[in-house]
């Protein structure tokens, strides 16, 4: 069994079946890459949201709920995904948070279900991502 380590040093609290079940193999991401959990994401990682003030104010509850949702829906895909798979969508999140601003796009997408928020966030990552990821999503829809 081996864990999926974030680069912030958290773990996520599922395991995955190596080949090998005896060998601790650890997916851990260059601490570089930025990509943490979604706990250290929401502390340290989401951009400033721009907006009116209640505006911002609900998009910081819809980024908090979003997360919760995600985690939940990384772990109902265990066995279906890969733990590199996995990490690539964090990296996916990660990405949104630390680059969309706006408060009304949040606003906008929030009756998404996490299968169509992966998808939006997949659209708005840089060209070199985005057939990787829809790869990734066509193995769970």
């Amino acid at each position: 069994m081996s864990a999926v380590i974030y680069a912030c040093g958290h773990s996520r609290g599922r395991k995955f079946q190596s080949e090998d079940s005896l060998a601790t193999e650890y997916h851990a991401p260059d601490r570089k890459s930025g990509n943490l959990c979604p706990h250290c994401r929401s502390k340290h990682q989401l951009r400033r949201l721009r907006g009116s003030d209640r505006q911002i104010q609900w998009a910081k509850a819809i980024r908090k709920s979003l997360d919760l949702d995600l985690s939940n829906f990384f772990q109902r895909t265990t066995g279906v995904l890969s733990s590199e798979d996995i990490t690539q969508l964090d990296w996916i999140v990660s990405y949104v948070h630390s680059h969309e601003s706006a408060a009304e796009w949040w606003i906008q997408n929030r009756l998404k279900t996490p299968l169509e928020f992966l998808e939006q966030a997949i659209a708005k990552c840089p060209e070199n991502i985005q057939p990787e990821g829809f790869q990734i999503l066509d193995k769970i829809s």
